[in-house]
């Protein structure tokens, strides 16, 4: 019984023992297997993770591609048609800038495509950026140009030049005016992963050079206007270093007669002209008729240089009169002549004592000129534009005022009959197509009433046409280039100026006036307002571009106003147009296929930037 009963204990705990060895195999084949399925989701899961970053890598390198892209599409508005250089037989030899020459010239712009190639390290590094551009949907518009008659250029580019006077431009082919859509196909690469984008923006190429470019100033009414008490200037350039030397000198002979200061450096005074003009302004105005009549005889007997004569014609040879900017009326303007100005000099004290051969005076407090100083005859004048002043014949000494001369044409280069002979030219350049088809072409458009101010560390942007139809509020620096077009008046609050040489900007006052409310302004800007510039607040400005009115209405404009043409308004070889891509864009969206970048590395027919 006993050895029975071991013998079953012996057996039990044999089983049991060849029970637990196999729960054990178990739980270590259980284990195993956890740890092989474990590393084997643990290398799945890294392997994905690397192929979505290389995605994303990939998508992010197409998008940088995008941005990249488009930056250079904008770089290529900002370059020159033509590039030129003299060779060694002394010509010109030309170069076509093709790149922009493609965007702005229709035909072309209808067969542009472009592949933008983007190595490794350039956007980022192991990743490769291939870019198609295309331009779709191409219609044309009313904002094209055409080269200037003047400008030198390679003759398959005459066909684009406009000639002097021309009244049929029908055979001609206009450059900018294109309305269209930018396609843009990016394919990144990053190792073997590739991601496709495909963005659509839309494309503006206009011309946005301002009304009246030609022109310091425009009147278009046919109604008589008069210059007369206060100061208006018009200049086309500074004063040449060689002219404010001889002028300096004269000055310390002025000095002696009348007593006061000019300026205390001969290469530091550049507005010594406005200085001498103020003393004398000064002068003449505290003395009266009579006794500054004695002054002005006394300086020219006392005063003179005889070089002066001989380097205002040097001078001359050497200006480009033709970059001038022309003074015109449809009407009829009166200018009342300064009682005696500094550019007098070249006429009366070239040679001592020859105010007294010829004695002529103009009017106290009216400080009015419509030429740079000794210019006169080099600016031209359109229309019926007449100067007032006054004579003192020699039995008249001693007589308190002198006599009126009868209105006669402003210089010998007043074209008095222009406005009839060519009236083709009757209206303002440029501004009809403002009016038309600004709101339609405008990059931005606001229907409530705006406030644009910039900062010299922060100036507001300029881009392209802006139209305002309830107006704007403007002031302070800008930068990039554009036009601002308003249905109601602009007001400028502050000085507008340039953030850098590069930036340009016309006011178009479409309907009403261009309103000035600071006492002291200067304008970097061309400005066209319909019903002129009305002072609220303000005494003196300074324009640094061109007017254009319908109507002058000196009277409410600021009592002392100058304006220098800034030859820069003007479109030379289509430096005023103008490629417009907005920050918006049309549609985005991924592309799930990447043959697209087969197609892009099998075009060899595409040139590639």
């Amino acid at each position: 019984m006993n050895k029975s009963h071991l013998a079953n204990n012996r057996r039990l705990v044999s089983t049991q023992k060849g029970t637990s060895l196999f729960v054990v195999f178990g739980i270590i084949s259980v284990l195993f297997i956890l740890g092989v399925s474990f590393v084997y989701m643990t290398r799945q899961q890294v392997s994905v993770i690397r192929k979505t970053e290389s995605r994303l890598r990939a998508r992010y390198l197409a998008e940088s591609g995008l941005e990249k892209s488009i930056y250079k599409i904008k770089q290529e508005f900002l370059n020159e048609l033509v590039y030129s250089e003299k060779n060694k037989t002394g010509e010109l030899d030309f170069e076509i800038n093709n790149s922009l020459y493609d965007l702005i010239e229709i035909t072309r712009a209808e067969n542009y495509q472009r592949v933008m190639t983007f190595r490794e390290d350039e956007l980022e590094e192991n990743g490769k950026v291939t870019v198609l551009v295309e331009v779709v949907e191409v219609a044309s518009n009313e904002f094209s140009t055409f080269i200037d008659y003047q400008e030198k250029i390679p003759e398959n580019l005459k066909v684009h030049q406009k000639p002097r006077n021309a009244r049929d431009i029908t055979a001609l082919e206009p450059l900018g005016g294109i309305s269209a859509r930018l396609r843009f196909t990016s394919c990144g690469e990053w190792g073997s992963v590739k991601n496709c984008v495909e963005l659509v923006k839309t494309l503006q190429v206009t011309d946005i050079t301002p009304p009246a470019p030609d022109h310091t100033l425009f009147i278009h009414s046919t109604k008589k206007e008069k210059i007369q008490r206060g100061k208006f200037e018009l200049s086309n350039l500074t004063l040449p270093p060689l002219i404010v030397k001889l002028i300096f000198q004269i000055s310390q002979q002025i000095k002696d007669t009348l007593g006061f200061e000019i300026g205390e450096d001969k290469n530091k005074t550049l507005n010594i002209l406005d200085s001498l003009n103020n003393a004398f302004t000064d002068v003449f105005n505290s003395k009266g008729t009579k006794d500054s009549i004695e002054i002005i005889s006394q300086l020219s007997s006392q005063t003179s240089d005889d070089n002066i004569s001989e380097a205002v014609d040097n001078i001359i040879l050497s200006l480009n009169p033709r970059n001038w900017g022309r003074i015109r009326t449809n009407g009829r303007l009166d200018i009342d002549m300064p009682f005696f100005a500094a550019d007098d000099i070249i006429n009366y004290f070239a040679e001592a004592g020859s105010w007294r051969d010829l004695p002529e005076v103009g009017y106290l407090f009216h400080d009015n000129r419509l030429h740079d100083p000794y210019m006169s005859v080099y600016t031209h004048y359109e229309g019926l534009i007449y100067k007032k002043y006054r004579k003192i014949y020699p039995s008249q000494y001693g007589i308190a005022e002198p006599e009126d001369v009868p209105p006669e044409q402003y210089t010998i280069n007043t074209r008095l009959e222009y406005p009839k002979r060519y009236k083709q030219k009757y209206d303002i350049q440029n501004l009809k197509r403002f009016e038309e088809f600004g709101m339609q072409i405008a990059n931005e458009r606001y229907t409530k009433k705006e406030v644009l101010l910039g900062t010299k560390e922060v100036p507001f942007q300029l881009n392209g046409i802006w139209y305002f139809k309830e107006g704007v509020e403007i002031g302070g620096y800008f930068t990039g280039r554009g036009t601002i077009v308003a249905d109601k008046p602009i007001i400028v609050t502050s000085s507008l100026k340039k953030a850098n040489e590069h930036s340009s900007l016309s006011l178009v006052s479409l309907w009403n006036e261009v309103i000035l409310t600071k006492e002291n302004l200067l304008i970097q800007a061309a400005v066209y307002a319909r019903k002129g510039l009305k002072k609220q607040g303000c005494e003196e400005v300074f324009i640094l571009g061109n007017l254009a009115v319908e109507e002058l209405k000196r009277s409410a404009m600021p009592e002392k106003f100058s304006c220098r043409f800034d030859y820069n308004i003007k479109n030379h070889m289509v430096d005023n147009i103008f490629g417009n891509i907005p920050d918006k864009y049309l549609y985005y969206r991924s592309l799930k296929e990447i043959h697209h970048l087969n197609l892009l590395d099998g075009m060899s027919t595409v040139s590639k930037l």
